[in-house]
């Protein structure tokens, strides 16, 4: 059976669709955020004390965000590559759950489970 465009019609997408390198939207514009506060710290301080310019510095910082943007943006792609819908976002949630950045919603542990109540009263 040939697909006409009607059978591609997006009230059918689950996901939001990709729009640079397998990367939505949100998650481009949250990279982009990032790179800039990473490309800020990195070079603002250097070239204000190197030229002592505001001006020179944010430019700058604008000639180094692009390829912190694209390092991030391509190991995004590289993480979130094959994986189903929101892999990545339970990745970064135990990531940052394990250096202490923000509470892990998940169960981390591994072994056998048990149903049995215990009670805390020695019995009798």
């Amino acid at each position: 059976m040939i697909k006409t465009p009607e059978d591609f019609k997006s009230d059918r997408l689950n996901d939001e669709v990709s729009l640079f390198m397998n990367c939505t939207l949100k998650e481009t514009l949250a990279l982009v955020g990032i790179s800039l506060v990473c490309s800020g710290i990195l070079s603002v301080p250097p070239s204000l004390i190197f030229w002592g310019k505001l001006t020179l510095s944010l430019a700058v910082m604008l000639i180094v965000m692009a390829p912190v943007f694209f390092v991030l943006l391509i190991r995004l792609s590289r993480l979130k590559r094959g994986k189903p819908a929101g892999y990545y976002q339970q990745f970064l949630r135990i990531q940052f759950g394990r250096w202490g950045i923000l509470k892990n919603p998940f169960v981390m542990r591994s072994g056998a489970w048990s149903v049995v109540r215990f009670s805390r009263r020695a019995s009798s």
